[in-house]
């Protein structure tokens, strides 16, 4: 349901757009949500960032929670979002390196891959002999919270053969 109120009304296949006009239909609390849903999104997408206080305006006269809750939030630093929706800038690029890094450092401590390919990756660093403590286990070598590239190197490149 989510997925075809956020979905630009052309986009959706045809049987999808006719059950949510029927769903709006019989819930007009749901048509007006969607509604503000969709004049949100024209907003962001092309960029009328100045247009955001009347959209603030209506979504607190439908009394809609969510969507009120969600206006709130906005008023809190309203020049920032009203700059976001406007301006050509964009972060992705910074958010997609942090992203990529957070991705490295999940499989490197095992939160994003079974347990096994984990501990087969330590015990391959700890095979090569650099990366052994005192008591022959294998020590992980870390800086403030990130592995060190060479480490990891040589995770990737190291051929058990």
């Amino acid at each position: 349901m989510t997925s075809w109120i956020t979905r630009h009304p052309d986009r959706l296949p045809t049987d999808a757009g006719q059950q949510l006009k029927e769903i709006l239909t019989r819930v007009p609390a749901l048509a007006t949500t969607a509604e503000h849903v969709r004049s949100f999104a024209e907003l962001m997408n092309d960029r009328r960032g100045r247009e955001l206080k009347d959209w603030i305006a209506r979504v607190q006269q439908d009394k809609v929670p969510a969507l009120r809750s969600f206006a709130a939030g906005l008023l809190q630093d309203l020049d920032a979002v009203v700059a976001g929706l406007s301006l050509s800038y964009s972060s992705g690029a910074v958010e997609g390196h942090n992203s990529k890094i957070k991705m490295l450092k999940r499989q490197m401590f095992g939160r994003a891959t079974s347990y096994a390919s984990v501990s087969s990756t330590r015990h391959e660093v700890a095979g090569r002999g650099d990366a052994v403590g005192a008591d022959g286990q294998g020590v992980d070598r870390d800086v403030g919270g990130l592995v060190e590239p060479e480490v990891l190197e040589e995770v990737v490149s190291h051929d058990p053969s």
